[in-house]
Parts: structure tokens; C-alpha cells; sequence
């Protein structure tokens, strides 16, 4: 779903190139933090967050998470650190997740902000090989280009995850989802805010 008039993800917003073009999604997860993928924040030192409403923030400092790798989605998460303070709510962060959970995923794709309808994915679960990753099933639909850094919100709006990467079969279909779980990256993340915002 897109183009709608009242916005009821106000946190998410837009990553940039300094220039103004589009690279992927953010989610505010304090005033002057925002959490996203990290190949995203990899793009580029001169970075830009912008609001749904239009609003910028240029981006003073990208914390990656400590074991990244760069081009590589392993612990694909990190956090910018804005120059100014957005006057948007936060997101709250999910506590657990479970089996068959209704997600709804919000990002900018083809220059736009797009949000998933009820029912469309559903959380699997995470891999005892790459805990780190919440794996997230299409049920009607997938993913859109440019998505990645964006949300992955429970029924009651709580942060669950950041979108990453994708799977394809032979004919194209996209039949897999995978996403920096908030459960496992929790602690870095109330670390992080609470050095920033102390």
C-alpha cells in the first residue's frame, strides 16, 4: 500500500545520498538516532535522513555493528547518529517474536514510501547457524527494490526488525526474506542509545 494520506509510520524515513538520492529506509529509534541496514549506511560517509513530512537530518557519525563485514549482509545492522534532532516519536523496540507472527514491513522503494497490508508476511524464525537473522515469509507478496534499512513492524507497531536481503529461485520468485533481528541486537542497540543520549 502507498500513497496514503494519513502516515501511521511516522519513524521511518528515507536514507540519502547528501545529494538527495535515494539509497534505502531508516527507522528512528531515538531523537538523533536511526537504526538501518548497514550495506545501506555503507554507501556513502555523507549521508542524509529525510522524514516522511520532508524534514532532513545529515548524518554525523555511522555506528556499525562490532563483527561487520563490509559487502557482505553478516550482522547487516547500524546506526546513524543525526546532526539535528527529529521532532518525530521513536519507535519501540519489540521484546520477542514467534512463530506464524503477522509483520508488516515499511521502507522507500522507486522513490516512494510503502507499507505491507496485514497478512502479507509472517515471521519463521531465526536460524540456529545465523541467530542474527530473522527469516520472513511472503505470503502474498514480497520486498520491494530499495527497501532495504527499512522497518519490520509486529500488529501493535513494535520494531521486530531491518530489512536485508532477499532470496530468488530459478524463475525469479522471491521466496525469502531475511531481516537484522531486533531480539538479538537489542542489547547493542539500548547500549548505543544510551551512550548517545546520555
Amino acid at each position: 500500500m502507498d500513497e496514503f494520506i494519513i502516515d501511521p509510520y511516522r519513524s521511518v524515513g528515507s536514507v540519502n545520498f547528501a545529494d538527495g538520492v535515494l539509497i534505502g529506509s531508516g527507522v528512528l529509534i531515538a531523537p538523533n538516532l536511526v537504526l538501518t541496514a548497514a550495506h545501506v549506511a555503507e554507501r556513502s560517509e555523507d549521508l542524509m535522513f529525510v522524514e516522511y513530512d520532508g524534514d532532513t537530518h545529515y548524518v554525523s557519525q555511522i555506528i556499525y555493528y562490532p563483527g561487520y563485514i563490509r559487502n557482505t549482509i553478516n550482522h547487516d545492522i547500524a546506526i546513524l547518529v543525526l546532526e539535528t534532532k527529529s521532532d518525530e516519536d521513536p519507535v519501540e523496540l519489540a521484546e520477542f517474536t514467534y512463530k506464524k507472527m503477522s509483520l508488516t514491513t515499511v521502507g522507500y522503494g522507486t522513490g516512494r514510501k510503502r507499507f505491507s497490508n496485514y497478512g502479507m508476511f509472517w515471521y519463521y524464525g531465526r536460524l540456529i547457524t545465523n541467530p542474527q537473522v530473522m527469516i520472513m515469509l511472503p505470503l502474498k507478496a514480497t520486498l520491494w527494490f530499495g527497501d532495504s534499512g527499512g522497518a519490520v513492524f509486529s500488529i501493535d507497531n513494535k520494531l521486530v526488525g531491518i530489512m536485508s536481503y532477499f532470496q530468488v529461485d530459478d524463475d525469479g520468485t522471491i521466496y525469502e526474506n531475511g531481516c537484522a533481528s531486533i531480539e538479538y541486537y537489542r542489547d547493542w542497540i539500548v547500549l548505543i542509545k544510551t551512550i548517545k543520549e546520555g
